[in-house]
């Protein structure tokens, strides 16, 4: 005999497994790229209502069949993985993309989820000037500035308060 025949228990908002608007809900956030179990669970709740457990929502994908990009990338072979970037390379000549923007140029156009990381060996290997065009456009220019004498103190915030050896103190002087 079953402990619990009809399945009723203290999760009334979770629904049970088979249901086709869970089902539809966790495809629908695998095809835009959410992959994130405790970013579904706040999803799911906000759009539909349902509080499901991490490890629900984990299960049920796995019933489902639904890989995140870690376990994507290690069942696919390494020549369709490879050919999957290449063909994402081709498209951009200029090599102005990141591995960012191609993962989700290949998720958009094949459903598939690769890692960012292997996105980024694959364009170091096969382009790796790339990176170093994409490198040179940084807005801001870093530049560490050294005082030019070891007893210097300078305020960022103001300029004017900056105490040298060779000009007053900033503070005003007390008389007694």
């Amino acid at each position: 005999m079953m402990p619990n025949p009809t399945g009723k228990n203290q999760y009334i908002n979770c629904p049970q497994p088979g249901d086709e608007v869970v089902a539809k809900a966790l495809q629908d956030y695998h095809d835009r790229g959410i992959t994130s179990v405790p970013k579904i669970r706040q999803l799911l709740l906000a759009d539909y209502g349902i509080k499901m457990q991490d490890r629900t929502i984990f299960q049920r994908r796995k019933i489902l069949g639904i890989k995140a990009s870690g376990a994507t990338t290690r069942s696919l072979p390494d020549t369709v993985k490879r050919q999957l970037v290449l063909d994402e390379l081709r498209e951009d000549p200029g090599g102005q993309l990141g591995p960012r923007m191609i993962k989700k140029r290949i998720l958009e156009r094949t459903g598939i989820h690769l890692t960012r990381d292997y996105v980024a060996s694959e364009m170091r290997l096969h382009v790796p000037e790339g990176f170093i065009l994409r490198a040179q456009t940084s807005r801001f220019a870093r530049v560490q500035v050294a005082p030019e004498n070891p007893n210097d103190r300078r305020s960022d915030a103001d300029e004017s308060k900056s105490v040298t050896p060779e000009s007053p103190s900033p503070l005003p002087s007390v008389s007694s």
